[in-house]
C-alpha cells in the first residue's frame, strides 16, 4: 500500500480572468485545466486563440480546490 497522497486538485474560474463569466473547472492535470479553458474561451468568448498574457494568466491563477 503506498504512502503517497493523492495529486492535488486545482480550480479556475473564467471570472478570475476578467470575464463575467461564471464557469469553472476543477482537475488534478493543470494541462487539463489550460486545454479545457482553451475550448472554453473559443466556444463561450470568441477567442480563436489565447493571447499569451492571457494563457500565462490561466496559469497563475490555478488555485487549489
Amino acid at each position: 500500500m503506498s504512502d503517497a497522497a493523492p495529486p492535488s486538485r486545482r480550480a479556475l474560474a473564467c471570472r478570475d480572468l476578467g470575464f463575467a463569466c461564471e464557469w469553472q473547472i476543477r482537475s488534478a492535470s493543470p494541462s487539463e485545466i489550460e486545454s479545457r479553458f482553451r475550448e472554453h474561451a473559443r466556444c463561450a468568448h470568441g477567442l480563436s486563440a489565447l493571447p499569451p498574457e492571457l494563457a500565462e494568466r490561466v496559469t497563475s491563477e490555478l488555485r487549489t480546490a
